[in-house]
């Protein structure tokens, strides 16, 4: 993996496939389809966390992961989330329900949503993120940073870890991932 990284312009993505040792406890990384909006509420949050109750879920005012019908909420901030789905429509979705308590921000074209897992991940995390995440529980979420690389990430259930990364960062935190999970193998899907 060191001489991958070593010949890899810095401006380019992590191309698919195993990096550094080959063990058992390797670390699998995938992208996932996701459309984003950001949804920030106005001054009466309360109406805002009610009305997602038709979109199927129960909103949380804090850095937790809410679902809903093939709609996610990630707290990100007080009266703010980033909301994901894998259906196309989000932002006309979102706008319809929450207006006018709540605005939207598209967000779809400069967020990529990854997925994590492995028996290493925890040692891995632990390289990259200022947090103690081994007292996250499930849903838990924060926005922080890593290797000076802005995203937030949640743990999603008891085996996988999804982060969101700005789309620009991509190749940088691509990079720094793998130099985290160079002892254990990163199997990265592309």
């Amino acid at each position: 993996m060191a001489d991958v990284l070593a010949v890899l312009p810095l401006g380019k993505p992590l191309p698919p496939g195993l990096h550094g040792a080959e063990t058992f406890e390797r670390v699998a990384l995938c992208r996932l389809p996701a459309d984003a909006c950001a949804l920030v509420a106005g001054r009466d949050r309360e109406t805002v966390i009610a009305k997602a109750k038709a979109l199927g879920a129960t909103l949380c005012d804090g850095p937790r992961r809410s679902a809903g019908d093939n709609v996610a909420f990630i707290g990100t901030g007080p009266g703010r989330w980033l909301v994901l789905s894998q259906e196309s429509g989000l932002f006309t979705r979102l706008d319809k329900t929450f207006a006018p308590e709540a605005s939207v921000f598209a967000q779809g074209g400069g967020l990529v949503v990854l997925e994590a897992s492995g028996p290493a991940l925890p040692a891995v995390l632990a390289k990259l993120v200022p947090l103690d995440l081994e007292k996250f529980a499930l849903g838990d979420a924060a926005t922080t940073t890593a290797a000076h690389i802005n995203l937030t990430l949640w743990r999603h259930d008891e085996n996988h870890w999804r982060f969101v990364v700005g789309r620009s960062f991509l190749a940088a935190f691509l990079r720094a991932f793998a130099c985290a999970a160079a002892e254990y193998g990163l199997d990265w899907a592309g």
